[in-house]
């Protein structure tokens, strides 16, 4: 509303509310003027310089500056008047129409491109969603309310309705004390150098939701979604995709009458019915994937759309810097720190606001020259220092046989990955070592039986 602009401008130069307690940005005025002359205000008040009526005034006219309004205008807004008690309500006011105008302007825009035939269906769909997903609920709960819900979740876990930890389906986690499985709140940052097996733990994590009958949407940003599904045929199966490859390479070279011929198709077939039972468990599962590509607004849309048909409990994403850029959030394309910072902010809303386990891979930055092999700090995240502050958990990933393959010295039991707890928000930080099975890209002890 153009009257809550007045009011909010006219509150902070008659001196009746102090910008630092204003959140809002420039953008979310609608009137050009209104905007340009918060942006001023602000400057003003950063700069300590006086931000009452006369002194912008002043100002104003000596810069001959009229971005603001003509000065009669700027001095009308100072006889709007809201006691303090409503300022809050003229403050969302001003936020509920800048998300109208925004949201409105997108639909026109899809609208426009639908049109002309330069985006389908299927497209459009995804695109209003992740639009509508950055519209914000403005109404602040009451205490009451608050302590309300708090109540409810622990009569539902009292009753064993409802855990604080989802289990994973991985034994090892699952029965850890420490670990207990996957945290019901906000987003879990899996940290990991390239190689280390961060996409292997989360296939690991998928197939073991699966098995429990639970309902998991797969965002892979590395490969097509037939790739992916690929992989976990073969680590369900339990077969060595290297091998399988090199045996029916050499089948196809062999003629019917070389004797090894019928020795490697019976291991060929052997393994084909291992992956056959595999193929037709995964495709009974609950599993939604989608491939590389997606902005994480996108990947939030999806998200939410299958969570509106009872769908994706859990959420991974493998993983958070090879998300698409975004444009168009006030974030710079090419600005690799703000872009991740950003997508890290997407998915965060994403777990607060549907309620459910968010898993996000995410790359480590390279090795440093002369520093000993060790499990990832939370600061190494590539291109962010602080994405492990929007994590409610952050798990680093650790082979001691990665670098010992490439001749490094590396501390670290053999055959194991370990699962090392840097950060969470409740509990102790503590160091799990799972099972290691490279030829099958298999992270803890094969559990499910086919």
């Amino acid at each position: 509303m153009r009257g809550s602009e007045a009011v909010v401008l006219s509150a902070i130069m008659n001196g009746n509310i102090s910008i630092d307690r204003v959140e809002l940005s420039p953008e979310e005025f609608g009137d050009r003027r209104h905007s340009n002359l918060f942006t001023l205000l602000r400057q003003r008040h950063r700069a300590q310089m006086p931000v009452d009526i006369p002194s912008v005034v002043q100002h104003l006219n000596s810069s001959n500056n009229e971005d603001c309004g003509e000065l009669m205008y700027i001095s009308a807004i100072g006889d709007e008047y809201a006691v303090d008690a409503s300022m809050d309500k003229h403050i969302r006011q001003v936020r509920e129409r800048s998300q109208v105008n925004r949201l409105s302007a997108a639909v026109d825009e899809i609208q426009r491109r639908l049109k002309s035939d330069r985006l389908d269906a299927q497209q459009a769909s995804v695109e209003l969603i992740a639009q509508a997903s950055q519209v914000q609920d403005l109404h602040t709960p009451t205490l009451e309310e608050v302590v309300a819900g708090v109540g409810a979740d622990l009569d539902a876990e009292a009753g064993g309705h409802r855990q604080v930890y989802m289990p994973c389906g991985v034994p090892e986690i699952d029965t850890h004390p420490d670990f207990m499985g996957l945290s019901r709140d906000g987003v879990t940052l899996i940290l990991a150098a390239s190689g280390m097996g961060k996409t292997s733990f989360l296939n690991a994590i998928t197939l073991g939701l699966l098995s429990q009958g639970r309902s998991v949407y797969l965002a892979g940003t590395e490969t097509a979604p037939a790739r992916r599904t690929r992989d976990l045929v073969f680590t369900l199966a339990a077969v060595d995709g290297r091998a399988w490859a090199m045996q029916t390479r050499q089948l196809s070279e062999l003629t019917d009458s070389d004797p090894l011929r019928a020795h490697i198709q019976k291991d060929v077939e052997y393994w084909r019915s291992k992956l056959r039972k595999a193929q037709a468990w995964i495709q009974k599962a609950d599993l939604y994937l989608t491939g590389s590509g997606l902005t994480a607004e996108q990947v939030s849309a999806t998200a939410r759309r299958l969570r509106m048909r009872g769908k994706a409990e859990v959420v991974l994403v493998d993983y958070l810097q090879d998300l698409s850029d975004s444009k168009g959030y006030g974030v710079k394309v090419g600005d690799r720190v703000q872009q991740v910072g950003h997508k890290s902010g997407i998915l965060k809303a994403l777990a607060a606001d549907l309620r459910i386990p968010v898993i996000v891979a995410a790359q480590v930055s390279g090795e440093k020259q002369g520093k000993k092999p060790s499990a990832p700090a939370m600061h190494d995240c590539q291109w962010s220092s602080t994405v492990h502050q929007d994590a409610e958990e952050v798990l680093s990933l650790y082979r001691a046989d990665y670098y010992r393959d490439r001749g490094q010295n590396a501390d670290g039991p053999e055959g194991v990955v370990q699962l090392v707890a840097r950060k969470r928000r409740t509990g102790r930080l503590s160091t799990l070592d799972l099972a290691w099975n490279g030829p099958h890209k298999q992270a803890g002890r094969p559990h499910i039986r086919l």
